[in-house]
C-alpha cells in the first residue's frame, strides 16, 4: 500500500504532528528525508517526562531537591534542543511538564523569551516541584499579546506577579494557578480585562485575600477557607462558581459572606466539601436563579451515613429554579440517578421513611420515586415516658399525620415491610384501623407494630380494628407490641395468614386464652415475652414449630403436636426436657460468683444436655480500670457428654472461684493488682478445664 500521508502538503502534515508530543513528532524525522524537518514546523510544543505522568514511575517527592542540577538534567537539554531547532513563526500551544526547581531559573527565563517571540496562544508550565521552598519563582513575564490561556502549576509567585501577567496579556481569557505558592494578596482587577475563566486552587494562600473585579468573568474556581477573604466587586457576567471547602472550621456563615453579591446571578454552583455538616445546614443562602448544582462529598473523616444526602436537601430548597442536581462522592459522579427505577427502589428500601421522602427534593427524577418504595418504616426518637396519655391527640400528632400523608401518596402495589414504632394510644383507634386496611391491601410480608404505649388502660385494642380483616396471603413475620390482645385476635391472624412463620408478641396485655393450633400452620417461631398474661393458658399444637419463647409458668403452657420443637424457654419456670442438648441462659453480669453456682434444678431437668452457656449483658465499656474482672465476662460455656458432666465442671469451677475469693477479696472496685490476680485465676481455670469450660470476655482497654 502506498504512503498517502507523505504525499500531503507540509502544512497538513505539520497540523497532524501537532496532535503528538514533541518527542513523538521529532521521532518522525527518521522516516525519510521528506520528514526530516517537518516536526520543526509544528505549532504545538508538548515537552514532558513520560515517567512523571500520574507519578507512576517517577516519584517527584523522592527527588533530592538540593542535589538536583539543572546543567545535567536531560529534560532541560531536550527542551533547549527543541527550541533551538524549531522554525515555526508562531505557536498555538507550549507545554512543559517535568521536575524543575529554582536552580533552573535562567533556563525558564529563556524559554519564556522564546515563547513570547512565537506569539503563543496557550502556555502551560507544570514543574512538579512538591517542595514550596525549592519552587521556581516566576516573575517579570514579558508581554504576550496573543496569549489566551495561561496555566501555572507548582510555582511560586506573588499577587503582584499575577497582576503583571494580566496587564501584559490583554487577550488572556483563562488563568489557572494550581498547587502553587502565593506570597501576597491577589487582585484580579481591571475594567478592560478579557478574562472570563479564573481558577485558583490548592494554593497555600490561606492567609491572603482574593479580590476579583473583572467585567467579563463568567467562571471562577477557588479554595474557600476561613482565613481567606474573598471579595467579588464588578462581576456582572459571573454565572458559574466552583468552591473547594477544605477545612472543618469553614461554616455556612463564611460561605454566605463570600457569595453575598452573587446570590441572584449564579446559574451553576459546584461545591467540593470536606466537612459538610457546618456548610449544608439551615440558613443556606437563597440562590434564586441557580439551575445546576454539583456537590462533591470529600468528607473522609466526617461522613455520617445518609445524613449527607439530607444536608443537600437544605441547599436544594434554597434554589427554586434548580433543573439539574449532580451528587459526587470523592470525585465520582452520581450514577445512582442513571439507574432504572426498580434498582433505585431497592436502594430506597434501606432508608427510613422520613429520609426516603426527603429524596423527592433532589430533582424531578426523584420527585415520585419514594412513593414506590417497598418498605414503609415510621419511627420516632421522642421519649414516650414524658407523654401525657390523657392529653395526647391523634389529630395533632406529627407522626400520625406523616403516616397518613405517606399512605395516601404511596403507589406501590406491594410492601415487603411495614413498621410503626412511636407512641399511639386508643384515642387513635380509628386511625389505627385505617393503617391495617392499607396493610391488608399491599401484600405485606413483614408487619411490625410497636405503639410504645406503656399504660394498659390507654393501649390500642387490637380486636377493635381486625374485625374486618382480609386474608394476608404473603405475611411471613408479625410483631405486635404495646397493644391489648385477645386469644381470638391471635387465632384470626393465624387463620388469615397461611404462610406466617414468625409471631412475636411483646409488652402487651393478653385478655384470654391463646390457641396456636392448626395442622396446616407454617409457624416456626412463637414468642410471648414481657407481657401481662394473667391466668391465660397458652395451648400450642403446630407441626412446624421449632422455637418457643414464653413468659409463663409451666402449668400455663400446653404442648400437643410439636414434633420439630428444639428450643423452648419458659422465663417463669423450667420443665422436664429429656432430649434437650443445648441450653443458653442470659443474665446481667454481677461481680459476685453466684452466677457460677450449679443450677441443678435446670440442669437436672435436661439429662442429655451437652452444652450449657451463660451469656452476660450490660457491661459498660467506659467502666473504671479497677472494675472486677468478672464483670468483663461475656460468656461462660460448659460442655460435656451429659448433664452430669456439666454439673461436675460447674461445681469445680464455682468451688475454685470461692476458694480463691477467700484469700483474694472480690468487690465491685479493687486495686489493679487484685483485678489482674482474679483475671489470671480465671484464665488458669480455663486451661485446667480446656475441654469442659470456655470463657469469653468483653473487649476492654485494660486488657
Amino acid at each position: 500500500m502506498a504512503d498517502r500521508i507523505s504525499a500531503l502538503p507540509d502544512d497538513i502534515i505539520s497540523n497532524i504532528l501537532s496532535f503528538l508530543s514533541t518527542r513523538e513528532a521529532a521521532s518522525t524525522s527518521v522516516l525519510s528525508p521528506r520528514w526530516l524537518n517537518l516536526w520543526k514546523h509544528t505549532p504545538n510544543l508538548d515537552l514532558f517526562d513520560i515517567n512523571s505522568i500520574g507519578h507512576k514511575s517517577m516519584k517527584t517527592s523522592e527527588i533530592e531537591h538540593d542535589s538536583w542540577d539543572a546543567k545535567t538534567c536531560k529534560h532541560i537539554k531536550a527542551v533547549n534542543s527543541a527550541l533551538e531547532s524549531h522554525q515555526a513563526p508562531f505557536l498555538k500551544q507550549f507545554r512543559i511538564c517535568f521536575y524543575i526547581n529554582k536552580s533552573a531559573k535562567n533556563a525558564v527565563t529563556k524559554w519564556l523569551e522564546f515563547v513570547g517571540s512565537r506569539r503563543v496562544e496557550r502556555l502551560e508550565l507544570d514543574f512538579l516541584c512538591l517542595s514550596a521552598k525549592h519552587r521556581v519563582v516566576l516573575r517579570d513575564l514579558r508581554p504576550m499579546k496573543c496569549l489566551k490561556t495561561l496555566c501555572l502549576k507548582r510555582l511560586q509567585m506573588s499577587g503582584e506577579d499575577i497582576s503583571l501577567f494580566l496587564r501584559n496579556c490583554p487577550l488572556l481569557r483563562k488563568l489557572c494557578v494550581i498547587d502553587s505558592s502565593l506570597t501576597s494578596d491577589v487582585h484580579v482587577s481591571g475594567a478592560t480585562l478579557a478574562l472570563n475563566h479564573l481558577d485558583l486552587r490548592r494554593c497555600n494562600d490561606r492567609d491572603f485575600g482574593i479580590t476579583i473585579s473583572a467585567p467579563n468573568l463568567s467562571v471562577v474556581s477557588l479554595d474557600a477557607t476561613p482565613g481567606k477573604k474573598l471579595r467579588f466587586e464588578n462581576v456582572p457576567k459571573l454565572v458559574v462558581a466552583k468552591f473547594r471547602i477544605t477545612t472543618p472550621s469553614y461554616t455556612k456563615d463564611h460561605f454566605c459572606s463570600a457569595i453575598s453579591c452573587l446570590t441572584s446571578q449564579l446559574q451553576k454552583l459546584a461545591l467540593s466539601i470536606f466537612c459538610y455538616k457546618k456548610v449544608l445546614r439551615k440558613g443556606f443562602p437563597q440562590l434564586s436563579n441557580l439551575k445546576t448544582l454539583v456537590i462533591e462529598d470529600k468528607s473522609y473523616k466526617y461522613k455520617d451515613g445518609h445524613t449527607f444526602l439530607l444536608g443537600t436537601t437544605r441547599v436544594i430548597s434554597a434554589c427554586p429554579r434548580l433543573q439539574k442536581f449532580i451528587l459526587c462522592d470523592k470525585g465520582v459522579v452520581d450514577r445512582i440517578s442513571e439507574l432504572p427505577d426498580d434498582i433505585i427502589f431497592i436502594v430506597l428500601f434501606y432508608l427510613s421513611m422520613r429520609d426516603v421522602a426527603a429524596t423527592s427534593l433532589l430533582s424531578h427524577r426523584w420527585s415520585d420515586l419514594w412513593k414506590h418504595t417497598s418498605r414503609l418504616r415510621f419511627t420516632s426518637c421522642i421519649d414516650n415516658a414524658k407523654i401525657e396519655h390523657t392529653s395526647w391527640e391523634a389529630e395533632t400528632c406529627k407522626n400520625v399525620k406523616m403516616v397518613n400523608s405517606v399512605l395516601k401518596s404511596h403507589q406501590a402495589t406491594f410492601v415487603k415491610r411495614f413498621k410503626i414504632c412511636f407512641y399511639v394510644n386508643k384515642s387513635a383507634q380509628s386511625t389505627f384501623t385505617k393503617w391495617l386496611e392499607f396493610v391488608w391491601s399491599r401484600q405485606v410480608k413483614k408487619l411490625d407494630l410497636d405503639l410504645c404505649c406503656w399504660s394498659k388502660e390507654h393501649a390500642v385494642v387490637l380486636g377493635d380494628s381486625v374485625g374486618g380483616m382480609r386474608p394476608m396471603k404473603y405475611l411471613e413475620t408479625l410483631s405486635l407490641s404495646s397493644l391489648t390482645i385477645s386469644g381470638e385476635d391471635i387465632s384470626l391472624f393465624l387463620k388469615n395468614c397461611p404462610v406466617l412463620r414468625k409471631l412475636r408478641i411483646t409488652k402487651s396485655s393478653l385478655t384470654s386464652d391463646v390457641h396456636v393450633v392448626g395442622t396446616t400452620l407454617m409457624l416456626e417461631e412463637f414468642q410471648i415475652s414481657l407481657c401481662d398474661i394473667n391466668e391465660s393458658v397458652i395451648n400450642i399444637s403446630a407441626p412446624n414449630l421449632s422455637i418457643v419463647i414464653v413468659d409463663a409458668r409451666p402449668e400455663q403452657l400446653w404442648f400437643e403436636n410439636v414434633p420439630r420443637l428444639i428450643v423452648k424457654l419458659l422465663r417463669k419456670g423450667f420443665t422436664q426436657m429429656p432430649n434437650l442438648k443445648v441450653l443458653i441462659i442470659t443474665q446481667s453480669s454481677p461481680y459476685e460468683h453466684g452466677c457460677f453456682l450449679p443450677i441443678t434444678s435446670v440442669i437436672s431437668a435436661c439429662p442429655r444436655l451437652q452444652r450449657f452457656t451463660i451469656e452476660f449483658l450490660y457491661f459498660v465499656d467506659d467502666a473504671p480500670r479497677e472494675t472486677c474482672p468478672h464483670q468483663h465476662l461475656k460468656t461462660v460455656k460448659f460442655q460435656g457428654s451429659c448433664a452430669t458432666d456439666i454439673i461436675k465442671s460447674m461445681t469445680y469451677f464455682s468451688d475454685s472461684c470461692d476458694e480463691f475469693q477467700k484469700t483474694n477479696t472480690c468487690a465491685p472496685v479493687m486495686s489493679e493488682a487484685v483485678v489482674q490476680a482474679h483475671r489470671d485465676h480465671l484464665e488458669q481455670l480455663q486451661v485446667q478445664l480446656s475441654h469442659q469450660v470456655q470463657l469469653k470476655f468483653f473487649k476492654c482497654k485494660q486488657y
